[in-house]
């Protein structure tokens, strides 16, 4: 065929296939447009309500679970976490109801479930996993404040008795120092801050069960109000004073290991600091708990259940003592301990923590106990 035939042959089809196009194009866009795109399936979500001490750890590991993309039944799943003391669920019963609650609950300790069955019948989680990570309270003095107590472990009765006397310079301290300013968490926003006065109550009586009249007793609470008074009234957390300012606003304090932990290089910067652990304590044991009502579906129990499962695995426990808890499935040693090591020195331990454990007295008892602590310390 010559060059000039292929010319005009390709002409030909080049316009044919114009004629074509403007012919046929429209119908054939309108039939494409009318096949339908598939929808995403929306994802199922969980909100898990963490307690403070877990929040930051629990936060990181549901953005590693989100990434993954896992799927219940072939529908995704995403973990939405928000932060939720304890005291804040149990003190009313009125926080949550059975249409609107999380579908999971980390609280601080597994007392916390009971607590707020007792303030409302509606309010039903069953424990899904019993402990994902342990901390408990700490004892931090600054060391030359614990240098004129004479005491390389402080407890209840040397602070309750240093307040007592009222100012540092009638212990033999500096003038400047001031009054001796004692400190815990607010009881009646913070469980840290409740099982802090439930360790006062067993270190007064000598035992660790903590019964009801213990905790409305007058004799004991007599003892305990001179320390309710000194303490600094603040909104600020005492960790968060301690590290920004210091002994001028706090000489020593009962506060969670993983607080101290997480603000350690900033307070001892600041000024040396020893830690000791209380004859009476409670852990902070964090169960994983899943609402047990009919409003919480199998799709959603199930998805649930899977981030239980992550959190409790060997890469999400190491993690948890980067955030200054103890893991509760691998050992400390083997974890992301590097907060925990510097803190040694200053009296902390890698064992697992010495102390009598104290048992909880009823909801009613612990509610007399915060008015009792509100009328005082406001």
């Amino acid at each position: 065929m010559s060059r000039s035939r292929i010319i005009f042959v390709t002409i030909i089809l080049v316009a044919g296939s114009i004629v074509v196009a403007s012919i046929f194009g429209p119908q054939v866009s309108k039939l494409l447009s009318a096949i339908p795109t598939s929808t995403p399936i929306p994802p199922i979500q969980i909100e898990v309500a963490v307690n403070p001490m877990a929040y930051d750890w629990v936060s990181e590991q549901a953005t590693a679970f989100n990434n993954q993309s896992s799927m219940v039944n072939g529908q995704p799943v995403q973990i939405r976490v928000s932060r939720r003391d304890s005291t804040d669920v149990w003190q009313t019963g009125t926080l949550w109801t059975p249409q609107s609650h999380p579908i999971a609950w980390i609280p601080e300790a597994a007392f916390a479930l009971q607590y707020a069955a007792d303030s409302n019948p509606a309010i039903q989680y069953a424990v899904v996993a019993p402990s994902l990570a342990t901390t408990s309270l700490v004892w931090g003095i600054y060391s030359d404040r614990a240098e004129i107590l004479n005491t390389s472990t402080l407890d209840w009765n040397t602070a309750q008795q240093a307040t007592v006397k009222g100012s540092w310079a009638s212990l033999g301290g500096k003038t400047e120092w001031g009054f001796v300013k004692p400190a815990f968490a607010p009881p009646q926003s913070s469980t840290a801050g409740f099982i802090a006065l439930l360790s006062a109550a067993a270190a007064y009586s000598k035992t660790g069960q903590i019964t009801d009249s213990l905790v409305t007793d007058s004799g004991f609470q007599s003892w305990m109000q001179p320390v309710v008074e000194a303490m600094t009234a603040s909104s600020d957390s005492p960790i968060t004073l301690m590290a920004s300012q210091g002994s001028s606003r706090i000489d020593f304090a009962l506060l969670p290991e993983s607080d101290w932990l997480l603000y350690y290089s900033q307070i001892e910067a600041r000024q040396p600091i020893h830690f000791s652990y209380p004859a009476y304590t409670l852990t902070f044991d964090m169960p994983f708990a899943v609402w047990s009502g009919s409003e919480t579906n199998q799709a959603e129990r199930s998805a649930a259940g899977q981030f239980s499962d992550f959190l409790s695995q060997p890469a999400g426990q190491k993690r948890a003592a980067a955030f200054g808890l103890r893991p509760a499935q691998v050992k400390l040693g083997e974890a992301y301990s590097s907060l925990f090591t510097p803190a040694i020195n200053a009296g902390l331990t890698l064992k697992d923590p010495p102390g009598t454990a104290i048992s909880i007295p009823s909801r009613d008892s612990a509610l007399s106990l915060l008015r009792w602590f509100k009328s005082i310390g406001s």
